[in-house]
């Protein structure tokens, strides 16, 4: 869709969001389903039909088609049991039920969308010991997302009309809990002499904890990050590429601009995705010894105090155009990878030690904090967000692996919620 020429009402702040409504009203799709989350060795096939046979009734209540074109999804998964999968494990299974049905007496292509290939950016959220399990899932076109994305940036920087300041959405931290930390360190003998060592280390814990949130909430990416990520494809579909700049110094000013992000110093570099089965054992030493490399050189993390989200941006590396890997499927090789390496607790009550805590009150609070972190899973990332770069036929750029990873608690909500939030409460404070 090429946009250069728009009423001047279209350009109000009633005409934009006029058409993010529309977008949202025609382009997404929400589904939730109240069932506890399960890996796909632990769900019979009954059950799996079941869930489709459900999952069909809630997309013909909708009217719905199968996606066709390119698609992000967010997936959210509250779980309750007390031996849950591993969240690799959950999405896999149901990113395969949510495409193909398993009952012949559906006759359907697929069910969300034809096939998984197609999703573009992929946000998971993993909830341990709620009181009640779910599954919330949404979906909606890559191009809606791209242009929701040109929306949110607009806002941010003032060129809408109505400017916005960005200090009104972007939490301001001027705490020094990096300072702090160091300076804490450099006294323990002043400290454990009035409190002791116990306290001192109970108190350390407090300091890496508050310095580790204060850093990695830097590390996540933001609706900023992914504006200028995918720049070059936002140009294009807002322009078109006939009116892209002549000058071909000038054209490649967003590819540039995407590749600072990819190559941005907190983010770890990785090997690309392997294009051959045998390669796959390779990839997988070469990305422990990335993120090893960078474990060992940022002593700040070892170890990690608090859960985290992992963040992974990707460009199908140079090849036949018939190559293609799941968003789903490279998570499933840097997962398991990362959470040896790295150990993050699962949930805040994984770090918890009440051993020697004498106050019976506090000792059975913390104590059931602790009982309730599922043994089978005390360390592994709450979360992630994968989103891909496009390759075109003409594309011969090489492809990309980057990762980095942020607080769970910073980064909660998915890219996409954000962006609808944002445009939600910029319309709110305009003056219609």
């Amino acid at each position: 869709m090429i946009y250069s020429e728009k009423s001047e009402f279209l350009q109000t702040p009633r005409g934009q969001y006029g058409r993010y409504m529309s977008r949202l009203l025609k382009g997404r799709s929400y589904y939730t389903f109240d069932v506890e989350p399960k890996s796909k060795k632990s769900m019979k096939r009954h059950e799996k039909i079941t869930f489709q046979q459900d999952l069909l009734k809630k997309i013909r209540n909708a009217k719905r088609r199968a996606y066709r074109a390119p698609i992000v999804a967010e997936l959210n998964f509250d779980v309750t049991s007390n031996t849950p999968p591993f969240i690799h494990t959950v999405v896999k299974n149901y990113q395969d039920l949510f495409e193909k049905p398993l009952d012949k007496s559906i006759k359907r292509k697929g069910l969300i969308y034809q096939n998984d290939k197609s999703i573009y950016g992929l946000s998971v959220r993993y909830n341990l010991k709620n009181d009640k399990p779910a599954i919330r899932a949404s979906f909606r076109p890559f191009r809606d997302f791209l242009q929701n994305l040109d929306l949110a940036n607009d806002i941010l920087s003032g060129d809408s009309e109505n400017r916005w300041n960005e200090q009104q959405i972007k939490h301001q931290n001027s705490h020094d809990t990096l300072g702090d930390l160091g300076k804490f360190i450099k006294k323990k003998n002043e400290f454990t002499e009035v409190v002791g060592e116990e306290a001192y280390q109970s108190l350390l814990l407090s300091h890496r904890m508050a310095a580790q949130e204060d850093l990695l909430s830097g590390f996540s990416l933001g609706l900023r990050d992914l504006y200028l990520f995918y720049m070059p494809l936002i140009m294009i579909q807002k322009f078109g590429k006939n009116h892209l700049p002549s000058n071909r110094n000038d054209s490649l000013i967003p590819d540039h601009i995407s590749k600072s992000i990819v190559n941005s110093p907190i983010r770890i570099q990785l090997p690309n995705i392997p294009t051959k089965k045998n390669e796959k054992t390779l990839f997988k030493k070469r990305v422990q010894s990335s993120l090893n490399d960078f474990y060992q050189k940022h002593p700040i993390f070892r170890p990690l105090h608090i859960p985290v989200h992992l963040n992974i941006l990707y460009k199908p590396p140079k090849t036949s155009k018939h190559f293609f890997k799941d968003l789903d499927n490279i998570l499933r090789m840097i997962v398991p990878i990362f959470n040896d390496i790295f150990e993050p607790p699962s949930t805040y009550g994984s770090i918890v030690k009440v051993d020697r805590i004498k106050y019976p009150r506090l000792y059975n609070s913390l104590k059931k904090s602790e009982d309730d972190v599922p043994k089978s899973i005390r360390t592994s990332i709450s979360g992630y967000d994968i989103f891909q770069m496009p390759r075109y036929h003409d594309d011969k750029s090489e492809g990309y692996l980057t990762a980095s990873f942020s607080c769970s608690i910073s980064n909660n909500r998915s890219v996409m919620s954000k962006s609808d939030d944002l445009i939600e409460e910029w319309y709110e404070r305009c003056e219609i």
